[in-house]
């Protein structure tokens, strides 16, 4: 998405210029629908700006050479989905927060190249009876973590690629069981 920016084609240009470049305050489009209104340094988009692209998708947040960089909020209209926090050329890097509400779900922790990593917690409903709650590495459950299933179970221990691996208790709340030992590629039977 970050070379994508630099290679737009202008269709339209109002704003100020200076040394023939685009610079200050300006509202761009370009030949494929997308827009953006804001500030320009040298020609590049650069400081604060909104980016409309033309299937709905808007960014509006911070820009350094003409790439989404450092604060911002990403709107995906046709999902009704939202993410607002740190960006790092066009992508969720840094801490932020991920809203889904057709999904009712809302992750807030860190990202790394638009992908869940570090520590985080993800509720997948809208009364908070089902989340994890711990560590992500490329988008997967990994490290410790809790889960808590829609069920009342729970799980804390370790992750692996999203699988429970490692040391661990489960506590099955609506057998009056619980379990804590090893887990080794679990969840097959996806009892809980």
């Amino acid at each position: 998405m970050t070379e994508y920016l630099t290679y737009l084609i202008i269709s339209e240009y109002d704003g100020e210029i200076e040394n023939n470049k685009f610079s200050g305050l300006g509202k761009t489009k370009f030949y494929d629908g997308h827009e953006f209104t804001g500030v320009f340094v040298n020609g590049l988009m650069e400081g604060k700006g909104t980016f409309l692209w033309a299937d709905g998708v808007k960014y509006t947040g911070d820009f350094k050479e003409n790439k989404m960089s450092g604060f911002g909020e990403y709107f995906w209209w046709t999902s009704g989905c939202k993410y607002e926090g740190e960006v790092k050329n066009g992508l969720r890097h840094g801490y932020g927060t991920f809203f889904c509400k057709p999904m009712n779900t809302v992750y807030t922790g860190e990202w790394k190249n638009g992908k869940m990593n570090g520590y985080g917690k993800i509720i997948y409903d809208s009364n908070e009876n089902c989340y994890f709650e711990g560590f992500w590495r490329e988008g997967l459950k990994h490290g410790k973590g809790c889960m808590q299933y829609k069920s009342g179970n729970v799980y804390d221990g370790d992750w692996m690629n999203n699988e429970k691996h490692g040391i661990g208790k489960m506590i099955w709340s609506d057998r009056n069981e619980e379990y804590f030992g090893e887990w080794k590629e679990v969840d097959k039977f996806k009892v809980w």
